[in-house]
Parts: C-alpha cells; sequence; structure tokens
C-alpha cells in the first residue's frame, strides 16, 4: 500500500510504499507518531519503545479508500486536522 506522509512540524512531505494494509495505517502501529516517524527518517527526541502519541505525523494521501483521510489520522487533534488536511465533502 503506497500513503504520504506529511511532517506537519517541516512541511516535508514522504511517500510510503510498504506491504502494510490500511488497517495497520488506520488502527494497527502505524496510526501514531511512533511508527510514522521511522517512515520520515525523524529523531524525534523520545527513546524508541516509548508511545510518542498522535501529534505530528498525518497521512494525506492513500492508494486504498477504504479508510477516509480523517480515519487514518482518528486519533491526532482536530485542529491539525483542520490545518493539514482538505475538508471532507457532505452530502
Amino acid at each position: 500500500m503506497k500513503i504520504t506522509i506529511l511532517d506537519t512540524q517541516t512541511g516535508i512531505r514522504r511517500q510510503v510504499d510498504k506491504p502494510f494494509d490500511a488497517f495497520w495505517w488506520a488502527e494497527g502501529n502505524g496510526s501514531c507518531d511512533c511508527n510514522r516517524s521511522r517512515f520520515m527518517e525523524v529523531d524525534t527526541g523520545k527513546p524508541q519503545g516509548w508511545c510518542q502519541g498522535s501529534l505530528r505525523f498525518l497521512i494525506v494521501a492513500a492508494d486504498e479508500d477504504s479508510y477516509t483521510l480523517r480515519e487514518y489520522n482518528a486519533d491526532y487533534p482536530d485542529a491539525i486536522l483542520e490545518a493539514h488536511l482538505p475538508k471532507e465533502k457532505t452530502l
């Protein structure tokens, strides 16, 4: 699965093409900064093995639509989502 991660502190985007499914990115180990920071090759200054929370690295594009971008980033604060994700269409 291909996804694009945005570092909300630097504005750098990186496309990741790894054999992880949508569930892993949305609800599994890839759903927070802990593993997303590794793909961005960023040292967050926190010890490895400690949760880094959901504050910095957003998924801004995905080649699979089983989740919305908001669902891929469900644990991130609304202010970060509002600032960096496109507005969702309402019916």
